[in-house]
């Protein structure tokens, strides 16, 4: 199944992973397999994954949230 950012989502989802004992990382079939460009620009991401920050010259950084009576959240 293709997603809206132009990776496939494998056929069985969630991925279902024994685990050995050992602290290995996971493979990233989507990525690995990617033959076009993978577009980040569409859609609603909170998260960024470590590799793409790896593989960049992006910087992670850390805000402290504050409040703000237009945050539905962050409420006094």
């Amino acid at each position: 199944m293709k997603l809206y950012n132009n990776l496939t989502k494998p056929d069985v989802w969630p991925l279902r992973f024994e685990f050995d004992g050992i602290r290995m990382p996971m493979p990233i079939n989507y990525i690995q397999q990617a033959t076009e460009v993978l577009s980040m620009d569409v859609g609603c991401e909170v998260l960024v994954d470590d590799f793409i920050l790896e593989k960049s010259t992006l910087e992670r950084a850390f805000h402290r949230p504050r409040k703000s009576d237009r945050n539905h959240i962050l409420r006094e």
